[in-house]
């Protein structure tokens, strides 16, 4: 594995240790008959409990630093205003709801209000991407390591793109659906890595990304992998340069 730096090193403990008990829940979402409130409490409970383990980890480490969570009401100020924990439990709720194996946990670091160092974790199948400012975006898991890039396909009728906020533009999907394979798997950090790790395009949404935690960990990683980030008015769009610059004709 590429040699990683200190908070990485803490920020993929973080995220590996919420992984083993998310993956023990997940394991009895088909074993559980209860009532769809009853599974959407237990999924609740699980977000919570692997965000308590993230920032036990993490404050354990990093003491000073504060806390973003989707999980917290509001944010945990640190004493070091500087810095800051972005986390995201378990992306893609639904998915994990409904027992489809598609979600993740992002976790960014944001200093002086600029992110940077992310992970990503599938607790599934152990991918670990992460990304630091200026050394690169990279995937480890059991079986290999590597450096991530993204795609290179120039075409859009060749590319595979992540898609979000379709109702709020519904018109200019149908266009886009026409031209491309689209995909919209309601994991949107996972998608993010894995556009970073050239398995999909691009990724194009129709609705304001308001939710840092979402994103944080991803868009560095597309950029350290050489790809494009665009942000503005309501509209993301990322993944390598030729298909997102495409892709602005469709927001």
């Amino acid at each position: 594995m590429q040699n990683t730096s200190a908070i990485i090193t803490i920020m993929m403990k973080a995220a590996q240790k919420a992984g083993r008990a998310i993956r023990r829940d997940f394991g009895e979402i088909e074993n559980l008959q209860i009532s769809r409130k009853s599974l959407t409490d237990f999924v609740s409970s699980s977000d919570i409990k692997s965000q308590e383990i993230i920032i036990e980890t993490l404050k354990e480490a990093r003491p000073k630093y504060g806390i973003i969570a989707e999980e917290l009401n509001k944010p945990q100020k640190g004493s070091d205003i500087a810095h800051d924990f972005i986390i995201d439990p378990i992306d893609g709720t639904n998915n994990f709801i409904h027992g489809f194996p598609y979600f993740c946990i992002s976790i960014a670091l944001r200093e002086q209000n600029e992110i940077t160092a992310g992970v990503i974790f599938n607790p599934l199948t152990e991918e670990m991407f992460y990304a630091e400012k200026g050394q690169g975006a990279f995937l480890h898991h059991p079986f290999k390591s590597q450096r991530l890039r993204v795609s290179q396909r120039k075409e859009l009728s060749d590319s595979l793109v992540a898609t979000y906020g379709i109702h709020n533009n519904f018109e200019n999907f149908q266009k886009l659906y026409k031209q491309t394979n689209t995909r919209n798997t309601h994991c949107l950090a996972l998608d993010l890595a894995h556009v970073a790790a050239g398995k999909m395009d691009a990724l194009l949404t129709w609705k304001p990304m308001g939710k840092v935690w979402d994103y944080a960990a991803g868009a560095l990683m597309i950029k350290e992998s050489g790809g494009f980030v665009y942000d503005s008015e309501g509209t993301f769009i990322a993944g390598n340069v030729n298909i997102a610059e495409t892709l602005k004709d469709y927001a």
